[in-house]
């Protein structure tokens, strides 16, 4: 199996609920998510958008996950997160998680996508490659934001549920943790 990046936006009464329901439009809403605080994945993963996340069995799981999320009620302005990932030449892939908030969803779609090129840009280039933008690949999710609490949000699922299991019965039961960057707030 592979990482898969997901995305959602949710909209309920509060912020807290907002969050859950964005996370349930991901696909990851029913399990305990662990960020972990590294960006480099081994050769051989593969890294693809999907329209939710799978292999989620049980109620409460832990997934490690890089994520960017964003939440706001009561602004005018759109919100938005977004994850790049670049595979370098020697299979490793970076991945980097960015949120905006703007005047519009477009403007905050067009601020964290600019900070995961920039960020990419920097991690590619401090390792002797040159930067190649062709070979960015991201996922993104912006709204306009209301009265409502409103959260985007978009997640790299680090490990399916399966994968640890099996792992776990082989005795290596932290083998499978992949270590990936939690997006900063650049407000």
């Amino acid at each position: 199996m592979g990482i898969a990046i997901v995305g959602g936006v949710g909209r309920r009464r509060t912020v807290a609920s907002s969050l859950d329901a964005a996370l349930r439009a991901c696909g990851v809403g029913d399990a305990t998510l662990v960020p972990v605080l590294t960006a480099v994945v081994p050769p051989g993963v593969t890294v693809a958008a999907t329209p939710t996340a799978v292999g989620l069995r049980r109620r409460g799981a832990q997934l490690p996950v890089l994520a960017a999320v964003r939440s706001a009620v009561g602004v005018e302005g759109g919100i938005a997160a977004a994850i790049g990932w670049y595979s370098l030449r020697d299979g490793h892939c970076l991945l980097v998680a960015q949120d905006s908030t703007a005047e519009s969803a477009v403007l905050a779609e067009l601020d964290a996508l600019a900070g995961v090129y920039a960020a990419l840009r920097d991690m590619v280039e401090a390792r002797g490659e040159p930067f190649e933008e062709m070979r960015v690949e991201t996922r993104v999710e912006s709204t306009e934001v209301g009265a409502e609490p409103t959260t985007v949000a978009v997640i790299a699922v680090l490990e399916q549920e399966e994968e640890r299991d099996a792992l776990a019965l082989a005795g290596r039961p932290g083998d499978a943790v992949l270590p990936l960057v939690v997006g900063e707030d650049r407000s």
